[in-house]
């Protein structure tokens, strides 16, 4: 009996630890988002505009403890043109427990795609590892390649993705006008344990 005993506890202890040891990587992940947040906005990063309300712009933060962390900001580079600029974005996101960031580079001329390609890199170069981790260097090639890549730097994965949009962007889209990109590329990262 004190054998089984033994056993069934021994099984329970290792299901929490296991359960411990996915969730360690996810948690100071999720807490390191609204410092990255804060940082980018010290940086002069700033919320999207209110395309319902020209002029103004949507709130950077949204913050329901315990239920949704969300930080919305855009970044705008110089550019050669002719048209629209490009632009860094961010995306960070806890929902569930299942923290993740997206960082983009918009580009909607030529000229300007191996610029804002690069700024996107170092970008990364410059936030992943003044939270306590790094970004592998096959990471930071695909970026500036604007390629599709997947690479774990434990406890983080990180995945790019190019989206080629409109290859007529930069004649269709003015300075100050919305429109279709040229391309973007999204770099995602994530704790190894969310399970996406």
């Amino acid at each position: 009996m004190n054998h089984m005993i033994n056993s069934l506890l021994l099984g329970a202890l290792i299901v929490v630890a296991t359960d411990d040891a996915r969730a360690a990587p996810v948690q100071p992940f999720s807490k390191a988002l609204p410092q990255m947040c804060k940082t980018l906005q010290h940086q002069g990063w700033v919320a999207p505009e209110d395309i319902l309300n020209p002029g103004s712009r949507l709130q950077a933060e949204v913050n329901i403890p315990g239920v949704m962390y969300m930080c919305t900001l855009e970044h705008h580079l110089a550019g050669q043109g002719p048209g629209h600029k490009p632009d860094l974005q961010v995306l960070l996101t806890n929902s569930g427990n299942e923290p993740s960031m997206i960082m983009s580079a918009d580009v909607w001329c030529a000229a300007d795609q191996a610029a804002a390609l690069t700024a996107l890199a170092d970008q990364l170069a410059r936030e992943i590892p003044a939270l306590g981790w790094s970004v592998p260097a096959e990471t930071l090639a695909a970026v500036r390649a604007g390629t599709v890549s997947k690479a774990t730097a434990t406890p983080l994965v990180f995945s790019t993705k190019p989206i080629e949009v409109d290859a007529q962007a930069c004649e269709k889209v003015g300075d100050d006008a919305l429109g279709a990109v040229l391309m973007k590329l999204d770099v995602t990262v994530e704790p190894a344990t969310s399970g996406k």
